[in-house]
Order: C-alpha cells, then sequence, then structure tokens
C-alpha cells in the first residue's frame, strides 16, 4: 500500500467532498465504516445480530450506538431527552448495521471492489498529507501523521486505509445504484426560476435588541420562566460522577526521547529536513476588483506605475509601502511579507518574485487583489535544516505516539485494578493520579473541566450506581469513570443556569413586546407602512438590489417566513409582522421581476444534481429494504434490551 502511495498521485481528489457529502445524507455519520476496526473488542454476548449467517460484533454495535445518540442529541438539542422514550435506539442502530454489512455483500456481488492503487491515489491526495510542495509527504511521514491523530480516531495506516477502503467501496455502490436517476428539464427550470426570481418590496423592520436589553427581569420572573420552560434548559435522570484522567501529562514522566535516538531519526529521514529556497519580498498593493470597470483599473495602473518610477529612483521602498500601500497586513512593516517559498503566493505574484534579483523593483504585477509593485529583499537558498535546529521538533514529533502509548497503557493496568467506586480511588491514589469530581451531570451537560464529550457521558450513563467503566477515548487521553449517584429527576437548580435564563427570557419578551408595538402601530397607521415607520422612530427601506430566495435583510437576518411573504403575498399588500432572528420586519411588495434564462446553461448541472439528490435517496433506501427483506436476519432481543 505505502509503495503504491508513492506513485499514485492522480486519481480520486474530488470524491473526498462526494463521500462527505452523500454518506451523511444516505447513511449517516458514524456507522460501521467509522468504528469497525478501533478497538475491536467481545461484548458479553457474542452477537448483536445475524445476516445470512454473520455476526455483527455487539462491540462494534455499542461504539456506533454511542454516536448515533451523539447526532441525534446534536440535531434535536435538549429535547432530545423527550424524543428519545419513544425511540428503540438499540434496535434502530442494530438495524443499521445489517443494512450496511448487506451493502456491502451487494458491492460484492455487482463486481465492485477497491483497488490498491485507488486507495493509494485518494490518501495521497488528502490534504493532511500533503508537504510545503503539494505533493505527498511521504510515507514515513504520512505514518507518524496518521499516530499523531491526523486522522483521528484510528492511529495506525492499516486500521485508517481498512476504514477507507469500505468508505469507498460504498460509494462506488451508491453510484452504481443510482447511475440511472434522470432529472426532467423542466423540473431543472422550475428550481432555477425560484432560485432567480426577484422580488422588491418596501419594509420596516424593529430591532429586537434595544427590547431585550431594556428589561431587568427579577430573579423570581427568570425563575418561574425556568420552571415553565425546562425542556429548553435541560432536566432529568443525572449522574454524580468521578473520574480519573490518563492523558499526555500524567504520562509525561514516563516518556523521554534521547538526543541519540532524535539524531538517529535525522539520519535517516534527511529528506524531511530539506528546505526551499525562500525569498523575502516587500510590496505595495493598489487594490482594484477583478471585474472593476475598465476606468478603475487603468487609474489603479497608473498609480501603481507611478509608485514603480519612485522606487526605481532611488526613493525608500519601506517608506513607499508604509505610505501608499492599501495592504493592511503588511503596510505597517513597510510592506514586508517575510521569507516564503516559491507557491505560497498568487502565480503572477510568485512568478514576479522568483524571476527578480534582490535589490531589483518590477514593473506593476496584476494579480486578483490589484496591482503590486514589488521588491526582493533576501534570497535564503534550499539546503538542509541543521540537527540542531530541528532537535526538539524531533523528539517532540518522537515523543508523541509514545506519550499515548504510555497513557493507553496506564489507563489499561488502572482499569484492570478497579471494580467498585472505592477501587477507583484507592488506586488512583497508588499510581499518583488525581480523582476528579464532575458533580451531577445530565446527558446534555459539557463535563466540568472537559467540556462536550458526548461519548464519555455515554458510557455513564450505560452505568448502575457504583459501577466503573471501560476505558474511554476522549480526544485528550483516556478517561475510567465511575457512577457515585444515579439522581432520577434531577432539575439543575435556576442558580447554576441563571445567565443562559435570563438571555432566553429577553429575547421571548422582547420578541413579544416589539411584535405587539409593530402592529399596534400599523393599525394606529391603518396600514400605512411610512406612518407605521414614523411612529415606531425606524426608517421605511428598500430592497437594492433586489430580493432573492435565502437572503438576509441587513439587521433582521433571513427566514423562510420571509421568502414566503416575499414571494407569496400580494402585490402592493402589508406582509403579517414577521419575526426574523434580529428584528420584527413588515414588508410590502412593490414589484417581482422574472429570472435571466441565459444563465441556466451555466449552472444546470449543479441544480440537476441538488435535485438529483433525494431522488438518489429515495432509490436507495428502496435498494436497501429490498436487501433486508431478501436476507435472513435475526437479533439478539436479550442484548438489545439489556
Amino acid at each position: 500500500m505505502l509503495n503504491a502511495m508513492r506513485s499514485g498521485q492522480k486519481y480520486f481528489k474530488w470524491i473526498l467532498l462526494v463521500i462527505a457529502a452523500t454518506f451523511v445524507l444516505f447513511f449517516g455519520p458514524g456507522d460501521w465504516t467509522s468504528c469497525s476496526r478501533q478497538g475491536r473488542q467481545q461484548g458479553d454476548s457474542s452477537w448483536v445480530a445475524r445476516v445470512n449467517g454473520k455476526n455483527i460484533d455487539p462491540f462494534l454495535w455499542k461504539t456506533m450506538y454511542g454516536q448515533t445518540e451523539q447526532r441525534y442529541r446534536q440535531q434535536f438539542g435538549e429535547a432530545f431527552e423527550q424524543l428519545r422514550k419513544g425511540l428503540n435506539l438499540g434496535r434502530m442502530v442494530a438495524d443499521q448495521m445489517v443494512q450496511n454489512e448487506l451493502v456491502r455483500e451487494d458491492a460484492h456481488r455487482l463486481g465492485l471492489a477497491v483497488s490498491d492503487q485507488e486507495l493509494a491515489a485518494f490518501v495521497t491526495s488528502m490534504p493532511q498529507f500533503q508537504g510545503q510542495g503539494g505533493g505527498f509527504i511521504g510515507a514515513d511521514a504520512y505514518r507518524q501523521a496518521v499516530a499523531r491523530g491526523a486522522v483521528q480516531p484510528y492511529r495506525t495506516p492499516e486500521d485508517f486505509e481498512a476504514a477507507l477502503r469500505e468508505d469507498l467501496l460504498s460509494y462506488k455502490w451508491r453510484t452504481a445504484v443510482t447511475a440511472a436517476i434522470v432529472v426532467p428539464r423542466d423540473e431543472v427550470e422550475r428550481e432555477y426560476r425560484r432560485r432567480h426570481e426577484k422580488a422588491s418590496f418596501d419594509y420596516l423592520a424593529l430591532p429586537l435588541d434595544t427590547f431585550a436589553q431594556s428589561m431587568t427581569p427579577s430573579d423570581a420572573e427568570l425563575e418561574s420562566f425556568y420552571k415553565s420552560h425546562l425542556d429548553r434548559f435541560g432536566s432529568g435522570e443525572g449522574r454524580r460522577l468521578v473520574y480519573v484522567m490518563f492523558d499526555d501529562t500524567v504520562a509525561g514522566a514516563q516518556v523521554q526521547v534521547s538526543d541519540k535516538e532524535a539524531q538517529d531519526y535525522y539520519d535517516a529521514h534527511q529528506a524531511e529536513f530539506q528546505m526551499p529556497e525562500q525569498r523575502r519580498a516587500r510590496h505595495v498593493l493598489i487594490k482594484v476588483a477583478p471585474d472593476a470597470p475598465a476606468a478603475a483599473v487603468e487609474a489603479a495602473k497608473k498609480k501603481a506605475e507611478g509608485i514603480a518610477q519612485q522606487a526605481k529612483g532611488g526613493a525608500d521602498f519601506a517608506k513607499l509601502a508604509a505610505q501608499y500601500s492599501e495592504d493592511e497586513g503588511s503596510k505597517a512593516a513597510g510592506g514586508d511579507l517575510g521569507l516564503f517559498p516559491k507557491g505560497r503566493m498568487v502565480p503572477e505574484f510568485d512568478q514576479a518574485v522568483f524571476s527578480s534579483n534582490p535589490g531589483q523593483v518590477s514593473d506593476p504585477v496584476r494579480t486578483s487583489y490589484g496591482f503590486h509593485v514589488i521588491q526582493v529583499q533576501e534570497i535564503k537558498p534550499a539546503g538542509q535544516q541543521p540537527f540542531a535546529a530541528v532537535k526538539e521538533q524531533i523528539k517532540g514529533q518522537l515523543r508523541f505516539p509514545r506519550l499515548r502509548e504510555a497513557a493507553d497503557a496506564m489507563a489499561k493496568e488502572f482499569k484492570a485494578k478497579v471494580k467498585t467506586v472505592d477501587d477507583l480511588k484507592r488506586v488512583a491514589e497508588q499510581m499518583k493520579v488525581p480523582v476528579k469530581d464532575a458533580g451531577v451531570v445530565l446527558r446534555t451537560d459539557p463535563v466540568p473541566g472537559l467540556g462536550p464529550v458526548p461519548n464519555m457521558l455515554d458510557a455513564a450513563f450505560a452505568l448502575k450506581q457504583g459501577e466503573v467503566s471501560d476505558v474511554v477515548a476522549l480526544g485528550r487521553g483516556d478517561v475510567v469513570l465511575a457512577v457515585q449517584e444515579i439522581v432520577p429527576n434531577f432539575v439543575p437548580p435556576f442558580t447554576a443556569r441563571r445567565d443562559r435564563v435570563a438571555t432566553e427570557y429577553r429575547l421571548d419578551r422582547g420578541r413579544e413586546q416589539a411584535k405587539a408595538r409593530v402592529t399596534a402601530a400599523l393599525a394606529k397607521a391603518g396600514g400605512d407602512l411610512a406612518k407605521a415607520a414614523k411612529e415606531l422612530k425606524v426608517e421605511v427601506k428598500k430592497t437594492e438590489p433586489a430580493y432573492t430566495r435565502g437572503t438576509a435583510l441587513p439587521g433582521a437576518g433571513s427566514a423562510p417566513e420571509l421568502d414566503q411573504a416575499a414571494f407569496g403575498g400580494a402585490i402592493g399588500a402589508n406582509s403579517p409582522a414577521l419575526a426574523l432572528p434580529q428584528a420584527i420586519v413588515v414588508l410590502k411588495v412593490t414589484s417581482r421581476e422574472e429570472p435571466n434564462m441565459a444563465g441556466l446553461a451555466k449552472e444546470e448541472p449543479a441544480i440537476r444534481d441538488t435535485l438529483r439528490q433525494p431522488i438518489a435517496q429515495e432509490l436507495l433506501r428502496t435498494k436497501v429494504e429490498a436487501l433486508m427483506k431478501a436476507a435472513k436476519t435475526e437479533y439478539n432481543e436479550a442484548l438489545l434490551k439489556s
């Protein structure tokens, strides 16, 4: 595989974005390809489901259960605690894993496969594995990058490549199944019209912030609001947790890298420490947009030519940059851009710098930013970085995976000795690692000191009182936790949520008051928008340019209700008062404009692809249902209900 990487560079660069979109759309993040080779262990029972005689691993099911729950929690927020009561999440996850296995079987039946060359080409095109010059960083550096966590959760190329191969196979299957989908031309035209039709309207917008900021609710009012909106702020079953964290800090004293190890690595990887030629340059930028009128371009060019003439005549370039440059990032430094290798800047700028001699002043160079006058200050030749300059970098590079290995080993040693909460505290003292008290947490809460850690909370809420978890991998290290107490109907005290409650209260009440003010002003003005605006001490504004769907009104925001009013209401009639994110808005449509169909040809492929996606999803769903119906499946109900 690694040998193939050295030669494969030109395939599948576009697939990464497609997989990111279509894989989530159909299967959702966190399915079997994302966890199938990470920490595989056997559960209490040997299977959670069987499909065509093949067992579905209960450890994978548990891992995917946690990831699926996390996804729903992110989607529904605090409302998920109510929704989960009606979900058989365990069975849903088992069904999904069975479906994934059937997709893999069907892909093989269709003769689909992912070759080593395809896999290598994909990996070598990933941004994580690109060097300074834009090419693949090399097999050794790739292996180390994976070990350092470049493609979480994988720590070895073998695990990462196996999972990626399955992702690519699934992508090929979906492509094969949906290849025959055709989107009719009239549907494309209809969507194009919807995207490009325009509406012009007059509108008033009463900002919400002044209403919200002016409110000074009492604690009694806030507490009453809190109790009547507990679904917003989190309540339900809680867990009182203690935990021990095994991270790089805990393992640090056990891991050292000697100077000799660093030197040996340096000697064996000379190519990694080659520095390309670098140049230091100053520039003066006169901005002009790429699509600016010819007169504006000519004026900018003449100004740049005048500056270049001064610099060539001996004027101090740094002073010229400080006086004239429109690059705010460099003008204070006399236009100094520092050292940079070839390929770092836009091509036109790059060409001018790397074809000039030190001290030479260029003629104005046009880029997408405008016109540049450039002076090369210094050329630093390509060469080998000395060992002394990179020694600490190498030590850190070698030490990182060892720290993780040491932390993992400590966590496993700790877990092997711990069965109860008392054990956790006793063994932690023996190993001289601190025990952290998280207090009572809800499923939706961040853990104090750790922040949002849904997989840790998944483990916590799977435990009974007094039980200790397995080792739970977090981004910063490994955790072993214990449940000291289960609190059945835990409602966080109002004081713990006060700031958030106050914000929500002000927004709610401010929106109500602002809407009432607008409605009353319009009624008093007999529907006259200008008179109502005067009463509200705001201005009637016009849409300039004309409004298109999804556009945010300045100072008001956007919402589906705004689109409906702009394109569905009668011309000349006031809309209802619309509660937008930042203001209450009333609008009156003055005209609508049909789209220019000349642009359809250019946008047609993208529109067709957008319209194709829901059809493809439905076809894939139907196909999977057929595979499920034809398959022989059984479920371990006892394990699913445990």
